[in-house]
């Protein structure tokens, strides 16, 4: 693990509601949880316990109102729209449905996230792109769509969009529930050597325990508390 003074995720007494007044419903209760460089960390327990908020809060695609919540060092209670938008910059999404566009080809879709990075050329990117999708095993198809791709191909072609820009962590929402187990197996472990190798952490909600083996740590929640 890279030696660090500082988390990347720090995380303290957080509590989330969802909804307002009468019709709140409160989903996350005194959570605390620090993430350090070089980590990876999955998140593990029942459908509805309050994971995917969490990392959606986490990532800046929410916003957390009670509590303290900092993510590469920026407060993120109560922030604003484009004080989101600069986290989410410097994070790597990887999600349950891959959510790649339709009509780009595999590497137009990696292409996305290299815009993130000032004054790359189009040839740049290009070669940047072609280079991750070989990383990732899929030389040859750069040029496929994704429905011309397999679940598991287009779930590496994800990996590769979520790694292009080099961020510094990486959110990772149950990316291997719609796989069989051995691909799962497979884009797990790619996704935590490629991560390695860029001095990147990773945080993952799963489901599926026959790759917590691949976690540094194992976080367990249920009822919106961390065990």
């Amino acid at each position: 693990m890279v030696a660090s003074s500082l988390p990347l995720v720090d995380v303290r007494q957080l509590n989330f509601s969802y909804g307002k007044g009468s019709e709140a419903r409160q989903v996350l209760f005194d959570v605390d949880l620090t993430i350090e460089p070089g980590q990876v960390v999955f998140v593990t327990g029942p459908s509805g316990c309050g994971k995917t908020t969490l990392l959606s809060l986490i990532g800046g695609l929410r916003t957390a109102h009670d509590g303290h919540l900092q993510t590469l060092g920026i407060n993120l209670i109560n922030a604003s729209t484009s004080l989101q938008n600069s986290v989410r910059r410097q994070i790597g999404f990887v999600f349950q449905l891959h959510n790649l566009l339709d009509f780009l080809t595999a590497r137009q879709n990696v292409r996305m996230s290299l815009q993130l990075i000032p004054d790359l050329s189009p040839e740049e990117m290009d070669c940047r792109a072609g280079v991750l999708l070989e990383k990732v095993g899929l030389q040859g198809r750069e040029d496929a769509y994704p429905s011309q791709l397999s679940g598991g191909q287009r779930q590496r072609v994800s990996i590769a969009r979520a790694l292009a820009h080099q961020p510094r962590l990486i959110l990772a929402d149950e990316p291997t529930s719609a796989l069989d187990g051995k691909t799962g197996r497979e884009i797990v472990l790619l996704m935590n050597e490629l991560a390695r190798t860029q001095s990147c952490s990773v945080l993952m909600v799963t489901h599926d325990h026959r790759i917590t083996d691949i976690a540094d740590r194992i976080i367990a929640m249920d009822d919106g508390r961390i065990n």
